[in-house]
């Protein structure tokens, strides 16, 4: 019966095959790309280090996850045992990650980067950032002394905070007392 089924599958037009796929989302398309040797590596097996051309799901992830072209990957690191499917989702997966804002919390403060790198900062102590550190911020506003400071990632520790801007420079404030 799950012959059949891979067959018929595979019997489909490819424009129909790949409009059914983009339906999906990533996690789906991997679930159904793992079922079938012939969606998950298409026309050149597991063997092949170049992307394959007429494999519907390797299609979609491309059209699809990848705004421009040429961040598709053509090739696949040698040595590599995953379907062309399954590297493309951990290519996307990691470009997601590497976008995703920068948020940390310290013990008494959070640091958020906004897609700007604009520094925001919301808490109590002299790691927020805002100047005094008997007030309380409830909401996170803007750390007025990075202003003109384009950040890509943040760490807070206990009583301090750091900051690396787009240039390589780190910033640092807060106590290093433990009160």
């Amino acid at each position: 019966q799950r012959q059949g089924n891979k067959a018929v599958l595979l019997d489909l037009p490819i424009e129909v095959l790949t409009g059914v796929c983009q339906q999906l989302d990533l996690l789906d398309i991997v679930r159904v790309a793992e079922t079938c040797k012939g969606i998950r590596h298409g026309d050149g097996g597991l063997k092949t280090a170049e992307i394959p051309t007429k494999a519907p799901m390797v299609a979609v992830l491309c059209e699809r996850e990848f705004l421009r072209r040429e961040l598709v990957p053509r090739t696949r690191p040698a040595g590599c045992s995953e379907s062309w499917v399954a590297y493309l989702a951990r290519c996307i997966r990691q470009r997601f990650c590497r976008e995703a804002p920068p948020i940390v919390a310290g013990k008494a403060c959070s640091l958020f980067v906004d897609a700007a790198g604009q520094l925001l900062a919301c808490g109590k102590g002299a790691a927020v950032g805002h100047g005094d550190a008997e007030i309380e911020y409830p909401v996170p506003a803007p750390v007025t002394v990075m202003a003109r400071i384009r950040v890509r990632s943040v760490a807070a520790g206990q009583n301090h905070s750091l900051a690396l801007s787009s240039d390589g420079r780190v910033y640092s404030w807060g106590t290093a007392t433990g009160s």
